[in-house]
């Protein structure tokens, strides 16, 4: 953008229940959001889907090996709780299946998520392509899931409304941010293959 658009300024906010009304009334230009809530009178652009890994410090005990069930569950676990309230995909996933882990440690932002795994012995199921990203900067070991636990998360769109969908600069910031998710690193074997 420093190059492309030199005077562009961004402001990038957490997703509100009012951003409806905010893309309304123009105060918000695009969003991130879960296709469930996503209403029909919004455009919007699929972002491609991102699997569930698990991300420990380098040298973790659970490191070794294939990471079961019972690994996982006798592991504490770092929960990013944005709005600080308890539950997330996997714990309902962990619920379906009969089990409960121990989050030992929940915080509100997903940056600070991989320094704090990186220095203590939890765990941290994210998406893989936040864990790409995360074993760039940090000495960590990523693992899949235990075959057990099935993850589906909540397929996201880039949102915007409609009186915006043919203003030039906006079509223009919309495709370099697709592009960008669409470059955006992903994990390297032995993970990105199918699991037996």
């Amino acid at each position: 953008l420093a190059h492309e658009a030199p005077r562009v300024d961004v402001v990038v906010e957490r997703t509100e229940a009012n951003v409806m009304e905010r893309l309304e009334a123009g105060t918000a230009h695009l969003a991130f959001l879960p296709l469930a809530f996503t209403p029909a009178t919004l455009r919007r652009q699929m972002l491609p889907d991102a699997r569930f890994v698990v991300l420990m410090r380098k040298h973790h005990p659970l490191a070794q090996g294939k990471l079961s069930l019972a690994k996982y569950l006798g592991a504490s676990h770092l929960l990013v709780a944005p709005r600080g309230l308890p539950g997330s995909l996997v714990d309902s996933a962990l619920e379906r299946l009969g089990h409960q882990r121990r989050v030992a440690l929940r915080i509100a932002h997903f940056v600070t998520a991989p320094y704090t795994v990186a220095t203590s012995d939890l765990l941290l199921t994210v998406p893989e392509t936040a864990a790409a990203f995360a074993l760039r900067h940090l000495p960590l070991h990523l693992a899949n899931l235990p075959k057990e636990l099935h993850l589906h998360a909540d397929r996201i769109a880039l949102a915007w409304h409609e009186r915006a969908h043919l203003d030039s600069g906006h079509a223009w910031l919309r495709k370099r941010l697709l592009g960008m998710i669409q470059a955006a690193p992903r994990t390297r074997s032995p993970l990105s293959q199918p699991r037996a």
